[in-house]
């Protein structure tokens, strides 16, 4: 693993006791959390339109699985803790994020997704489509 990403990982980890907050130091560690951010949002960008009634939470959660790796990234919820999927998603007034599956959208929906992405060693996070 590069030192950068074992610094930039070390430091995620790392909690002030103070004010349990992550310690972000260096303009580098700054500019790839921007960097990670901005292909987080490529990532429900490319979603969006897919988001569509007769669509699945699981048929979702592939897609975005194969976005990722297809950009050289590796979903970050996947397998953390045991977690089964890249994706947590909850729809319309669902307060608590869940598990994509079966679940198939309907008419008049308000989905909301999110998207966790760790790049893989020594790949950098490509800027934001304009």
């Amino acid at each position: 693993m590069p030192v950068f990403l074992e610094s930039l990982m070390r430091r995620l980890l790392t909690w002030r006791k103070a004010r349990r907050l992550p310690v972000y130091s260096t303009p580098r560690d700054i500019e790839g959390l921007r960097a990670a951010g901005r292909f987080n949002a490529s990532v429900l960008d490319f979603l969006r339109p897919h988001v569509q009634p007769g669509i699945s939470t699981a048929e979702l959660d592939a897609l975005a699985e194969t976005y990722i790796r297809d950009h050289g990234h590796l979903p970050a919820c996947l397998g953390y803790k045991g977690y089964p999927r890249t994706l947590c998603t909850s729809v319309n007034q669902v307060v608590c994020h869940g598990i994509p599956g079966k679940y198939v959208l309907r008419e008049e929906i308000s989905s909301t997704s999110t998207a966790r992405v760790s790049s893989k060693a020594g790949t950098e996070i490509p800027p934001r489509p304009s």
